[in-house]
């Protein structure tokens, strides 16, 4: 019970990270705006990059399964989404800021799909409950990220690539946390695909 609780844990944790690189740019839009002497246009770039990109690079999921495997691909992606979050607190540059928001949106394209695959192959009988708590943390994440970005620059005087970037730890906390927990890419390496997961 408790091995079932760590794996809704990771999918959770995991999840979690697909929206902060997101959500957390719109309620600071108004000031990047203003910093960076930004057109509207411009400005609107660094949200909608992202969401281009999930639908763009969508087609890379298949690559990367062949290539490297559901879980470790994961990992190797969120260590990017990590670190290309994380490296927005040392830049002010609106061009650095286009490129990390390709980035972010490039992996999340690929893991978001990778992790929805890895539930139904892995917990086929029970991808219905583990689809739903997917679900949830995206929601949670972004309403996180929305919701703490004003504080957070605030917090760091003003600060709001600061902000923008500290999201990156929880990227690489989750990583570490998958590559730790979840076994090499075997067929059905986790546990007998006809044993249910239940919530404790």
């Amino acid at each position: 019970m408790k091995k079932n609780f760590n794996y809704i844990l990771l999918i959770f944790m995991v999840s979690f990270n697909l929206r902060l690189g997101i959500s957390s740019v719109s309620p600071l839009i108004t000031v990047i705006k203003k910093d960076l002497a930004l057109t509207n246009f411009q400005a609107s770039l660094l949200t909608s990059i992202p969401v281009i990109c999930m639908g763009i690079f969508a087609f890379c999921v298949i690559f990367f399964e062949q290539k490297f495997g559901k879980k470790s691909s994961i990992f190797l992606l969120l260590l990017l989404l990590g670190i290309s979050t994380l490296s927005r607190g040392l830049f002010t540059n609106y061009f650095y800021l286009l490129f990390t928001a390709f980035i972010i949106g490039f992996c999340v394209a690929i893991i978001g799909p990778l992790l929805s695959g890895f539930i139904k192959q892995e917990f086929p009988e029970n991808s219905g409950l583990l689809i739903g708590v997917y679900s949830l943390a995206m929601g949670l994440g972004s309403t996180f990220a929305s919701g703490f970005a004003l504080f957070l620059a605030d917090y760091f005087d003003g600060g709001w690539n600061k902000s923008l970037a500290i999201w990156g730890s929880l990227s690489l906390i989750s990583a570490i946390f998958w590559k730790n927990k979840i076994s090499d890419d075997t067929p059905s390496s986790i546990m007998p695909v006809n044993q249910k997961i239940r919530l404790p």
